[in-house]
């Protein structure tokens, strides 16, 4: 049986919490579930159940990291700890 890739937006099945992600551009938010309310984790440990709130916040973060120049190149293995 083949488990859905962890960062795929379409997962087949919608029961699968990672299909549920929103993400705009670099921002990734990620769906969670809060006293039995299905919504998405914000930054500063902040929830919201309403998808264009978390569709705004999202897009201020891309707008954000984008203004900055963008993720380094290597910023996957940084983030695994495999560069030293």
């Amino acid at each position: 049986m083949n488990k859905p890739y962890r960062y795929n937006k379409k997962a087949a099945n919608p029961n699968i919490v990672y299909g549920r992600d929103l993400t705009i551009g670099y921002a990734t938010l990620k769906h969670d579930i809060q006293r039995g309310i299905s919504g998405w984790a914000l930054p500063g440990r902040r929830f919201t159940a309403s998808s264009e709130e978390a569709e705004r916040i999202a897009l201020a973060i891309h707008n954000m990291i984008a203004s900055r120049g963008g993720l380094p190149r290597d910023w996957m293995s940084n983030k695994r700890g495999d560069a030293a």
